[in-house]
C-alpha cells in the first residue's frame, strides 16, 4: 500500500470517529435536557410522570455514558465497531426506559430512537442498521404490550408501534442504501486519489529524468516548477530556486513576456549556464501559465556532427577506392621508368619524385582511412626541430618557395607523434597560412615557434602567419568538417588535422589574438626524452 493509499484510509476512519463523537455530544445535550426536566418542579407533558426516579436514573445514565464515550472515542480504545455497537444498543435501551418512565409510546420519546437508527446507518454496515431497527421495534412493542397487559393502554396503541417500527425500518433501509453508496463512492474516490498520487509521482519522475529542461511559469512569470535538466542548463544550484524568471535569466523572461503579448517568436536561442551553452527555448501556453522547454543545442550539434562523420567516412572510402587504382598505376609506371637502362638522369630524378610522392599520397589515404577507424599510432618519437628542418626542405621544394618563407624557432624537444600524420598536419596548416599571407618579399611567410616549458602539457608548436587572421564569427566552426572560407577549399583540412592530432594524443587549437592566425599543436608529454639542445 502506498503512502497516499494509507493517508486516504486514515482520513476515512477519522471521519467515522468524528461522526460518532458528534453523536455522543448530541446524547450529552439530550441527557442534560432530560435531566433538567427530571429535577424541575413543573412537569412538561408526560415526561417522567409514571416513574420519576427511573426517568432521573435513565437521564443520568445517558449523560454519563455520553461523557465516558467521548473519552473512549478520543483515545480510540476499544476499536470503532465495538464502541459504535455498544453505544447505539445502550442508547435504544435507555430511550425505552425513559419512554416507560413517562407515559409509554404516547410520550413521543420513542421517536428519538429514529435518530439512533440513523446514526447506526451512518457509522455501521446496512445489516447492523436493520438489526437495530428491529431491536428497537421489539423493545417498543414489548413495552406497549406490557402497558396493554396491565390495562394502561388499549390495543389501538399497537398502531402507533407499527407506524414507529415502519419509520425506523424505512430510516434504516434508506440510510443503509445511502451509506453503501457513500462508501462505494468513498472507495472509488480513494482509489482515484491513489491513482492520481501515483500518476503525479510518475510524472515527476518522467520530468526529472528528461534530458530537456522543463520550466513551469505562473501568470506573473514566477517559477512554479523546474527539473534537474533545467537547473543544469540555466546554471541554478539545487539548493536555491529563484522565485521569478527574471532572476534566473532576464533575457528569457523578456522573451517569454513578449511572446505572451504576441510581439515575439515562440522560440528563442540564448546562452546560459557556467559553460555558456547555446540553449533553444520554446514557449507553450498552459492555462494561465507558460511551459518552457529548454534544449541544449550541443546534443543536436553532436548528432549533426555524427551525420557529417558518417558521410565523411563513406566519402573517404570512395576516394580511397578511386585514387588507389590510378595511384598504383602511376607508381608502377614510375618504377618501370626508373629501372630503364636508357633513361636520362633528369628523367630518373623526376621518376623518383613521382614514385616518392605516390608513396606519400598512399600514406595520406591510409591516414584518412584510419581517421574513420579512430586508429592511433603515437608510437614514433620525433626530434621536433630536426624534423621541422626536413619538413621545411621538402615542403618548400614541392611548393617552389624559398626556405626563408618558413622560419623555425625554439628548442629541439622529443615528442611522441607519427611522422606521416604530422607531415599531413603541417602541410595543411602551412598551406592555409601561405594562402592567406602576403607575397614573399624576403621576410618569413610562416613562423614555426617551438615551446617546451616545464608544465603538465608537453611541447607546443605554434604555426603563425602574417595574414588578416580568421573572423571571430568563423572561429566556432573552424574545425567542423566541410566548413571552409575559401571557394577552392574542401573544408576537410583542419578537421582531419585535429583528428590526426587527437589520434596521437595531441591537441590542435586556434589561438585568437591580434594580427595573423595562430594554430597551436600541444603534444602529449613524453617521459623518456633526451635533453634539449
Amino acid at each position: 500500500m502506498t503512502s497516499a493509499d494509507t493517508t486516504v484510509n486514515h482520513d476515512s476512519i477519522r471521519e467515522y470517529w468524528r461522526s460518532l463523537y458528534y453523536f455522543n455530544l448530541y446524547r450529552i445535550v439530550l441527557a442534560g435536557a432530560l435531566l433538567t426536566l427530571a429535577v424541575s418542579e413543573g412537569k412538561i407533558a408526560d415526561f417522567g410522570e409514571r416513574s420519576p426516579t427511573l426517568f432521573l436514573i435513565a437521564s443520568i445514565g445517558m449523560g454519563l455514558m455520553g461523557i465516558i464515550n467521548v473519552i473512549t472515542i478520543t483515545r480510540g480504545v476499544p476499536e470503532f465497531s465495538t464502541q459504535a455497537i455498544f453505544q447505539i444498543t445502550a442508547d435504544i435501551i435507555l430511550l425505552t426506559l425513559l419512554m416507560h418512565a413517562s407515559n409509554g409510546i404516547e410520550s413521543g420519546l420513542a421517536l428519538l430512537m429514529i435518530v439512533s437508527i440513523a446514526a447506526s446507518g451512518v457509522v455501521l454496515s446496512g445489516h447492523l442498521t436493520l438489526f437495530f431497527a428491529g431491536f428497537a421495534t421489539l423493545l417498543v412493542m414489548a413495552e406497549t404490550g406490557y402497558d396493554v397487559f396491565i390495562g394502561l393502554k388499549s390495543m389501538v396503541s399497537f398502531t402507533q408501534v407499527g407506524l414507529l417500527g415502519a419509520g425506523m425500518f424505512t430510516t434504516g433501509i434508506v440510510l443503509s442504501t445511502l451509506a453503501t453508496r457513500t462508501r462505494a463512492t468513498e472507495a472509488l474516490a480513494e482509489q482515484r486519489a491513489v491513482d492520481l498520487a501515483n500518476l503525479d509521482q510518475v510524472n515527476q519522475l518522467i520530468v526529472e529524468r528528461l534530458d530537456n529542461g522543463i520550466l513551469l511559469l505562473r501568470g506573473d512569470l514566477s517559477v512554479g516548477l523546474i527539473n534537474d535538466a533545467g537547473r543544469r542548463l540555466l546554471g541554478i544550484t539545487a539548493t536555491h530556486t529563484p522565485s521569478h524568471l527574471a532572476a534566473v535569466n532576464p533575457l528569457l523572461a523578456q522573451a517569454c513576456d513578449a511572446w505572451r503579448q504576441g510581439t515575439a517568436e515562440q522560440t528563442l536561442l540564448f546562452r546560459a549556464g557556467a559553460a555558456a551553452s547555446t540553449i533553444h527555448a520554446r514557449f507553450v501556453g498552459i492555462g494561465s501559465g507558460t511551459l518552457v522547454f529548454l534544449e541544449d543545442m550541443t546534443a543536436a550539434q553532436e548528432r549533426t556532427q555524427q551525420i557529417k562523420l558518417a558521410a565523411l567516412g563513406r566519402l573517404s572510402a570512395a576516394i580511397a577506392h578511386e585514387i588507389r587504382n590510378p595511384l598504383g598505376a602511376l607508381s608502377h609506371a614510375a618504377q618501370l621508368l626508373n629501372e630503364s637502362d636508357n633513361i636520362a638522369a633528369d628523367d630518373a630524378r623526376l621518376a623518383r619524385i613521382v614514385q616518392d610522392q605516390s608513396v606519400r599520397i598512399n600514406r595520406v589515404i591510409e591516414s584518412v582511412l584510419s581517421l574513420g577507424r579512430r586508429e592511433s599510432d603515437a608510437g614514433d618519437t620525433l626530434e621536433l626541430h630536426d624534423w621541422l628542418d626536413e619538413f621545411r626542405a621538402t615542403y618548400c621544394n614541392s611548393q617552389s618557395i624559398p626556405l626563408e618563407a618558413l622560419a623555425i624557432e625554439g628548442p629541439n624537444p622529443t615528442v611522441p607523434m607519427n611522422s606521416d600524420h604530422l607531415n599531413q598536419i603541417m602541410s595543411n596548416l602551412c598551406q592555409n597560412s601561405i594562402r592567406h599571407s602576403p607575397t614573399f618579399s624576403g621576410d618569413p611567410l610562416v613562423r614555426l615557434e617551438i615551446r617546451d616549458e616545464n608544465h603538465a602539457d608537453g611541447a607546443r608548436l605554434d604555426i603563425v602567419d602574417f595574414g588578416s587572421g580568421i573572423p571571430t564569427a568563423a572561429e566556432e566552426q573552424l574545425f567542423e568538417p566541410f566548413f571552409t572560407g575559401s571557394a577552392q577549399g574542401t573544408g576537410l583540412g583542419l578537421y582531419i588535422s585535429r583528428e590526426l592530432c587527437e589520434g596521437n594524443q595531441a591537441r590542435l587549437d586556434y589561438i585568437s589574438g591580434n594580427g595573423g592566425a595562430r594554430f597551436r599543436i600541444t603534444f602529449h608529454r613524453h617521459t623518456d626524452r633526451p635533453p634539449n639542445r
